[in-house]
């Protein structure tokens, strides 16, 4: 190991193709940016396997994490770290395929009609969070633990629709399954972007500094798109556009 490096912490929460455990091994699409990204760095990358719940408690507060992936912009408790955006994602109403629409109503406006199901913590910015307290104040929506629930109420018909993009659909119902969904995208909701908060406490600046410059990179080498294509087919890839617009 070169002198003045240590180990870069990224630990890593199962959930879907993005971090899937098979066979006691972490596979997926964040895990091969990883690998990536470790191929970039002179200091070695170590990405345990944490509980969803505990990735942000581990880089906010205990320090356990000095990377967190997916991470946001947004300051947390005085600390606002370096954001690395990696891909984007778009939020759409996905409703069963072979199902008919309820008639929109004044109530729903531009908005979903009928009653849904969202997944808690699922967000794709500040526009869909002010949507979802629209839906909410309406009395349309049900609330439940994680996005797999969400999706089997809908294809049992328990409920009208959830809110996800096409990428999070896919890898938790797998490509057969993909295919009884439809989706439509939100009015008015832009992609949001989503990467990579490398913390400016618990590593060495000139070490922030290199990760910031080794993820970055894997963006303009157009590594980030390589692994996506890996793991999803071109067609969800481009509807849920993927990739960063170029600047």
């Amino acid at each position: 190991m070169p002198a003045q490096c240590q180990r870069v912490r990224i630990p890593l929460a199962p959930g879907g193709l993005l971090v899937r455990e098979e066979r006691g091994e972490a596979r997926g699409v964040l895990v091969g940016l990883m690998a990536a990204l470790q191929q970039r760095l002179r200091c070695p990358v170590e990405s345990p396997l944490l509980p969803p719940g505990r990735l942000v408690r581990a880089f906010y507060d205990t320090l356990e994490a000095d990377v967190l992936i997916p991470g946001a912009a947004q300051p947390y408790e005085g600390h606002t770290p370096h954001f690395v955006p990696l891909f984007q994602v778009q939020a759409h109403e996905v409703r069963r395929a072979d199902g008919s629409a309820p008639r929109p109503s004044a109530q729903a406006g531009s908005g979903p009609a009928g009653q849904g199901v969202l997944a808690r913590h699922v967000t794709y910015g500040p526009d869909f969070d002010a949507l979802v307290q629209r839906l909410e104040a309406q009395g349309r929506v049900t609330w439940v633990r994680d996005v797999g629930t969400a999706l089997r109420m809908v294809a049992a018909q328990r409920v009208d629709f959830t809110l996800l993009s096409p990428t999070v659909t896919h890898s938790y119902v797998g490509a057969s399954a993909y295919r009884r969904y439809r989706f439509r995208p939100l009015p008015g909701l832009r992609p949001l972007q989503t990467g990579a908060a490398v913390s400016r406490r618990s590593l060495p600046e000139s070490v922030q500094l290199e990760v910031v410059a080794a993820l970055r990179s894997l963006v303009r080498d157009g590594e980030v798109q390589r692994v996506f294509a890996r793991h999803f087919p071109p067609e969800v890839l481009a509807l849920d556009s993927i990739a960063l617009p170029k600047a």
